[in-house]
């Protein structure tokens, strides 16, 4: 975040909100932060809502949030409405050895990143199911079937014909995977 937004003019301000370079908390935390800094010299305020000026800008936050998950729900929509099963990734990564999620900042944020499938069916309420379809290098290997919106029979069904055909053994025993 700059460290002089306090500087910036209105308009220069609703651009960079607009075109989310800062967030309206980072505007009102810049302000607060000067106003903190200087009003003992200048007492131009008197009363500083600071509170109330922080909530507002979170709500404004939230609402570019919930328009952004709109327009890509709609999107969504869209094309779900041309393909009704969609076939993807649960993960971007191949499997990860045990303990890797717990190796610090980075490996958990490419563990996230790689899941995006599945963190986009949980943003927009998309039925979906993760199954294994394959063991390479002993280790399962699976995909994701979504499905619109409130058509989990058909995801269900979609899963139980790539189960019968794929004949893995099920539950896979995790004792006796090779990549651990």
């Amino acid at each position: 975040m700059p460290d002089d937004l306090w500087r910036w003019s209105a308009c220069n301000l609703a651009k960079a909100v607009r075109g989310k370079t800062v967030s309206s908390r980072e505007v009102v935390e810049a302000h607060l932060d000067r106003i903190a800094t200087v009003n003992s010299a200048v007492n131009a305020i008197t009363v500083v809502f600071a509170d109330e000026a922080l909530a507002a800008a979170d709500a404004a936050n939230y609402r570019d949030a919930i328009a952004e998950r709109h327009r890509i729900a709609s999107a969504w929509n869209d094309l779900m409405t041309r393909y009704p099963l969609i076939l993807a990734p649960v993960s971007s990564m191949e499997a990860f050895q045990v303990g890797y999620d717990a190796g610090g900042v980075e490996p958990m944020r490419r563990l996230i990143r790689s899941m995006r499938m599945t963190e986009l069916c949980n943003l927009l309420g998309l039925p979906s199911i993760a199954l294994s379809t394959t063991i390479e290098n002993g280790a399962p290997h699976g995909v994701q079937i979504i499905a619109r919106r409130f058509d989990e029979d058909r995801c269900f069904a979609a899963a139980e014909t790539i189960e019968d055909r794929c004949r893995l053994p099920t539950p896979i025993d995790p004792t006796k995977l090779t990549c651990w």
